[in-house]
């Protein structure tokens, strides 16, 4: 299966052990293949090292997770765009999705649950319908 996460269920994942983005983004990456693009890793990056976050997790150990998940994701170049919606931070997922020929896109943001079904083969879930789903239909999906 391949997995694109949103920037906000993989801050979930950093910062809270025992959080439903930390359990959705663990099964993702044990069962299927998790996509980035440059622009989302971009996203990712200035989001994980905000300093707004310094109080939850030392910078070094958020530049560990980011060296990690850059070695264990996989990169999609974008070649195929696509205004799918105004939000240019959010198009981003969507074509990630698109060019990685992504089966999930993980989301808590309403905008993008709302286009479930409407962008080809990718099924937009939360965290929580993404671990929800039946094994069959999360784990026998190619990729």
């Amino acid at each position: 299966m391949r997995v694109v996460i949103d920037t906000n269920t993989m801050i979930g994942h950093v910062l809270w052990e025992d959080s439903v983005p930390n359990q959705a983004v663990e099964f993702a990456f044990r069962n299927g293949t998790v996509l980035r693009s440059r622009n989302s890793y971009v996203a990712l990056e200035q989001m994980i090292l905000s300093e707004r976050f310094d109080k939850y997790l030392d910078r070094p150990t958020r530049e560990k997770f980011l060296a990690l998940f850059k070695e264990i994701s996989t990169h999609i170049e974008i070649v195929e765009r696509h205004p799918f919606i105004e939000d240019a931070s959010k198009n981003i997922l969507l074509e990630l999705a698109q060019n990685g020929k992504a089966q999930f896109l993980i989301t808590s943001q309403k905008d993008l649950l709302m286009l479930n079904g409407n962008l080809n083969n990718t099924h937009i879930l939360t965290p929580s319908d993404f671990l929800n789903l039946p094994k069959n239909q999360s784990t026998n999906q190619n990729g």
